[in-house]
């Protein structure tokens, strides 16, 4: 299973197919941990059993039946132990990456927003000074023509004058 877990964000929380894919790993590894106590239980049986023969075959040494239960549940306590250790710890850390994402989702909308607001008020600052501009343009076009029309009248008045001088020279 790997150590570094990640769950993709989706619409209402995390991508179900991730969740659904690390549980399944936690399924496998505790189906694993259940397999390897059941072959610790039948070596634990052998054991007991040569236990008892060795028992028989040594009679002046005769170990105490206690002692090998003793012995046995503790070392079946101890494969105990250390699997519910890992399940914790698996659960620490996913509740701990689940967390991480979460802070960093929450930063990142956070982020985005304050992008948008300063885009908004870019894009609001821009269409201000371009219809301003717009208007000035206009502004100018309209006097520019003014003048092209006044200029255009001077002209003509000097064409008239130009040809009543000419045939009064005449």
């Amino acid at each position: 299973m790997a150590d570094n877990i990640y769950f993709r964000t989706s619409i209402n929380g995390f991508n179900k197919a991730d969740v659904l894919q690390y549980i399944k790993g936690l399924i496998d590894k505790n189906a694993e941990l259940a397999s390897e106590i059941e072959a610790l239980k039948k070596e634990l049986d052998e054991q007991k059993q040569l236990a008892e023969e060795n028992a028989q075959n040594a009679p002046e040494v005769l170990p105490d039946e206690n002692d090998i239960e003793k012995l046995s549940e503790q070392k079946l306590g101890r494969v105990m132990y250390d699997a519910r250790r890992f399940s914790d710890l698996i659960v620490k850390e996913a509740t701990d990456r689940a967390d991480f994402i979460f802070a960093n989702a929450t930063d990142s909308s956070d982020n985005l927003a304050e992008q948008v607001n300063a885009l908004k008020k870019e894009a609001e600052s821009f269409s201000s000074d371009f219809s301003s501009a717009l208007a000035e343009i206009t502004k100018k076009l309209s006097s520019l023509g003014n003048s092209l029309s006044d200029f255009r009248n001077e002209v003509e008045e000097q064409k008239k004058n130009f040809e009543e001088k000419i045939k009064n020279n005449d």
